[in-house]
């Protein structure tokens, strides 16, 4: 019964911290490494790549308007984005879906975002070059270009943990990322264990 009980309080305190932040547990931090080329466009249709945005830490994310997660996170995103300087940093959210910026910009006209700029990928260009699993996709680049970390997974982006996230990155150094909810479980099961 007492393990139980201990069990029952260790999963209420990872559930509250784990709603009380961000939810930053899907976040995988990756040795740099090169995104094959592709590009995307503006929403006036032309063409552009991440070149264009090298030396800012860079935040690739990949979104559908039939995406509930996806339309749900885009307010954090554009919070985001007012956050930094526009020389450090960029929100870079790209959506894939065919042949709709005319929905697109409605979405953001009705949304009344301040900071997000409209980038589209009509013929799926990003899904053949980085083959992604789900939406939303995000891709975090460093200074230099480099993938150095990716989320598939809505969060809220506004949060004090994703904003320490890019501070951090954004100052060069390694991220402070939550141990994901399992992981503190399997944890506490293992001490558990070893202290029997």
């Amino acid at each position: 019964m007492k393990t139980l009980k201990t069990l029952y309080l260790l999963l209420s305190y990872v559930m509250f911290s784990q709603a009380t932040s961000a939810n930053l547990s899907r976040y995988e931090v990756i040795s740099p490494q090169e995104l094959p080329a592709f590009t995307f466009g503006n929403d006036e249709g032309y063409p552009l790549d991440l070149n264009k945005f090298k030396g800012k830490v860079i935040l690739l994310n990949i979104w559908s308007l039939g995406c509930g997660p996806c339309l749900a996170e885009m307010p954090s995103l554009d919070r985001l984005a007012g956050m930094f300087p526009d020389k450090d940093f960029a929100v870079v959210a790209v959506n894939i879906d065919p042949l709709k910026p005319e929905a697109v910009k409605n979405f953001y006209d009705k949304s009344k975002f301040q900071y997000l700029n409209i980038y589209v990928d009509p013929y799926g260009k990003i899904k053949d070059a980085l083959h992604w699993r789900a939406l939303p996709t995000t891709i975090i680049l460093n200074r230099d270009g480099k993938m150095i970390g990716r989320m598939i997974g809505s969060t809220s982006w506004d949060s004090t943990e994703a904003v320490d996230l890019i501070e951090s990155l954004i100052e060069g150094k390694a991220p402070k990322i939550s141990v994901p909810f399992f992981e503190q479980a399997l944890n506490f099961f293992k001490k558990k264990a070893e202290d029997n």
